[in-house]
């Protein structure tokens, strides 16, 4: 009702002040402010402005970097490298006006010392050596519902360490279980590297030394308590020693012949010599193998730094059980004809450009290309495609239940890789569903969100997932499915020998007596693949384009079914009358000769002793002799 300026402020203010609450009233507006955080190393700094301004109502706010605010302590975040003046106007009205420039307040170098605030949904890489991270709070307690992820990888560092100088953050149910809010540490880039701990108040962090040259820290809280938050000293160790030698593989056992290796040596090793076992080498650090003959593999790996070199081995660590590779036969064509390739396999011929990596160009026994003027050459790949088979409850119908709005998961466990290719809800009504594959810790690994209508559906997944154990299989926090989950009748443990077992809910009181969600998964091994075979089309540069045109335009007198062949084909006739029939194969030998003195109109040419390939066939007429070929499979 009364201005700031007013004599009525006045008194009211310097009353309170004559019995000890607040200051002496000062005449006038000043204006002034602070932030929580001034300098960083890197963007983004982020940071709140806490306004001290005196006697006004309305402020105008320059962050000097193009940007402005009106809010009374605004939050900004500057997303460049550079000094930034920042300057306040108070506006007290009938009080005046004040203003105030503080010069290069922000500070972003990458000579200053790292200080980070892991804000919600932060997800940043820090290379600096060393520096101080904050959660979002600064003066306060951290904000509910948050999620922020910040990797600490400098620049040839061999290891990482992290020290607590201070920590408060909600204690969670029970034990040392982190359940409400938690720090997650990983030893490596990412989230799913391996899990170094979890803490909160009632499991509280030690010093922590990664043993590679990055580490990664997560911050999740719920929406119920908010503590004070914690403030994490991070600096990283330079290789001192020579390598401590360590590698992992993708798999042991393999039916395609991939292996991916990984390096995990320590103290920053610069160069590596693999040995795969089957006389191939590399010298990457991460190299991706394809083994083409079944066996058993020892696989060593030499690492070396600037201090020195260290090796291991690890003996008949790889197994290899690849199908045999599809009979081909190849083609021979004149300049500009189409080639045409053959195969024939126990499984689906696929076909590549190369030998190894790309994607298929082509499935069939047969593979053509048009116009081709030089020597071709493309691969075919026996393909042995797994079976699906079935794990969990069928249907929603083994014991009592409802459709469900709450968040639960179900548990379990991967014994040997495997696609989830597809699973059954029973939904209350129509929508888009979002469905989870999680580690143990809850990190999501893969989704999808698929439509979904009411009523029993099958949702396509496609995860491919690796052995491990408690994996999760859920809907994301903070939404309801409304589908429907089974209270009774429950028989855990749902499994596929050697594959796949489904153990339990994440129901608290009665985790094996509730069955959330998924039923009726389909679930399938890796499909196993063969060696690539070559396959070639060899151009005949002295062959006669025009005459061979003509000759196939003569031949469409005659059938020549099924080509390929197998054991059997068969030639008919269509105006004219076979006399005789001569197959040659492709380096001029006589194959068949075959009389037709019945003047039969189909003529049937055994095939089945002969080898792949192509082969040259000569119809004779009263008249004239035509030609043909046809190719042989396997």
């Amino acid at each position: 009702m009364y201005g700031a300026c007013s004599p009525q402020h006045i008194s009211v203010v310097n009353a309170w002040h004559a019995v000890g609450v607040g200051a002496a009233y000062t005449p006038g507006v000043s204006s002034d402010f602070t932030a929580s955080v001034t300098q960083a190393c890197s963007p983004v700094l982020s940071t709140t402005f806490t306004n001290s301004s005196n006697n006004a109502t309305n402020f105008t706010w320059n962050f000097g970097d193009g940007s402005f605010s009106t809010a009374r302590e605004p939050s900004h975040n500057y997303i460049t490298y550079g000094q930034f003046d920042v300057s306040l106007i108070a506006d007290g009205g009938a009080c005046g006006t004040d203003t105030i420039l503080k010069t290069a307040y922000i500070d972003v170098d990458s000579a200053n010392a790292c200080v980070i605030i892991l804000n919600n949904n932060r997800n940043s890489t820090e290379t600096e050596c060393s520096g101080k991270i904050f959660d979002s709070g600064g003066n306060s307690d951290y904000g509910p519902n948050e999620t922020g992820t910040i990797t600490i990888s400098p620049t040839n560092a061999a290891s990482v360490t992290l020290t607590f100088p201070f920590f408060d953050i909600e204690s969670g149910s029970s034990g040392t279980l982190c359940d409400y809010d938690v720090l997650r540490v990983f030893d490596g880039p990412s989230i799913t590297a391996p899990l170094l701990g979890e803490y909160c108040n009632n499991n509280l962090p030690p010093s922590i030394t990664s043993t590679r040259g990055s580490i990664t820290i997560q911050f999740e809280s719920d929406g119920a308590v908010e503590e004070a938050g914690f403030e994490i000293d991070w600096s990283c160790n330079y290789p001192s020693t020579s390598p401590t030698t360590d590698f992992t593989i993708s798999e042991t056992a393999t039916c395609d012949g991939e292996i991916v290796f990984a390096d995990i040596s320590t103290q920053l090793p610069t160069n590596w010599s693999w040995d795969f076992g089957d006389g191939n080498t590399s010298n990457q650090q991460n190299p991706t193998h394809y083994y083409t003959t079944n066996g058993t593999y020892s696989v060593k790996l030499v690492a070396s730094n600037a201090f020195g070199t260290d090796s291991t081995t690890k003996s008949n660590i790889v197994t290899v059980t690849r199908p045999a590779g599809p009979n081909v036969a190849n083609d021979s064509i004149c300049v500009g004809q189409s080639a045409t390739f053959s195969a024939s396999a126990s499984g689906a011929v696929n076909w590549y450009a190369a030998e190894f990596g790309g994607s298929s160009i082509a499935t069939g026994n047969t593979y053509s290309i048009p116009n081709v003027t030089t020597n071709t050459q493309v691969w075919a790949e026996n393909s042995i495609i797994a079976p699906i088979q079935t794990v969990g409850p069928a249907t929603n119908t083994i014991g009592g239940g409802a459709n469900f709005t709450g968040n639960q998961h179900l548990i379990f466990d991967v014994l040997d890789r495997i696609e989830l290719v597809s699973v059954r809800v029973y939904a209350a009504n129509s929508g888009n569903r979002t469905i989870e594959l999680r580690d143990a810790n809850g990190t999501v690994l893969q989704s999808v969100s698929r439509f979904v209508p009411s009523g029993a559906f099958r949702v396509n997944l496609n995860f491919q997932i690796d052995p491990g154990t408690d994996y999760q299989l859920g809907i994301p926090q903070g939404i309801q499915p409304n589908l429907y989950r089974n209270n009774s009748g429950t028989n855990y443990p749902y499994t596929i020998a050697n594959k796949v077992s489904i153990k339990r809910s994440s129901a608290g009181s009665n985790p094996v007596g509730f069955y959330y969600f998924f039923y009726n998964w389909r679930v399938k091994s890796p499909d196993c693949s063969s060696p690539r075979v070559p396959v070639n089309a060899i151009v005949d540069t002295t062959c006669n384009i025009t005459a061979v045109k003509e000759m196939v335009e003569e031949l469409n007198d005659f059938q020549i079914y099924p080509n390929p062949a197998k054991n059997r084909f068969t030639i008919e006739a269509g105006t004219e009358s076979i006399e005789q029939i001569r197959v040659l194969d492709l380096s001029g030998k006589l194959v068949y000769n075959g009389l037709n003195s019945n003047m039969e109109s189909k003529l049937f040419v055994n095939s089945a002793n002969w080898e792949s390939g192509v082969y040259f066939i000569q119809i004779y007429t009263e008249s004239e002799i035509f030609h043909q070929k046809v190719v042989v499979t396997r």
